[in-house]
């Protein structure tokens, strides 16, 4: 596999993961109602608080990318998402799942906001060239 091939379906990963922590666990509110022992409201309020963090902080994820460098950005925020998303797994009451769904949110746009922000340099960086077409397919991929 070549390397621009490898680094597309890395971009692609990371801006698909904020999505996906929003579609992979829609179907499961039910269980996770029995589960926690709580109202359905409780459980879809876990989405308000994935999405208002989320929301807030894509307006801050570029400008500290650009402070502390895009690949630190990148780390920092996918080991927050995966503790985050263990700590929703793992979550004992809903007050728990609402705490680990917002640091979720924090996180969540570091990847996508990081990994879009490359690919629109790089298809700049290779525009003369063949090899900028696939950085090109990595921006609507996860829309898909």
């Amino acid at each position: 596999m070549s390397n621009s091939r490898l680094t597309v379906g890395v971009l692609a990963g990371l801006t698909a993961l904020a999505p996906l922590a929003i579609d992979t666990y829609l179907p499961a509110f039910p269980a996770m109602e029995m589960d926690l022992h709580t109202s359905t409201a409780h459980v879809q309020q876990s989405l308000t608080f994935y999405l208002l963090p989320y929301a807030l902080m894509t307006l801050f994820h570029g400008a500290i990318s650009d402070a502390i460098g895009r690949l630190t950005t990148i780390r920092w925020g996918l080991s927050l998402f995966i503790l985050a998303s263990i700590g929703c797994a793992l979550a004992p009451n809903i007050e728990t799942l609402w705490a680990c769904r917002v640091l979720q949110g924090l996180s969540a746009g570091a990847g996508n906001v990081v990994a879009r922000a490359w690919c629109v340099i790089c298809i700049r960086v290779y525009k003369h060239k063949k090899s900028w077409r696939p950085y090109k397919c990595c921006l609507p991929l996860p829309r898909l």
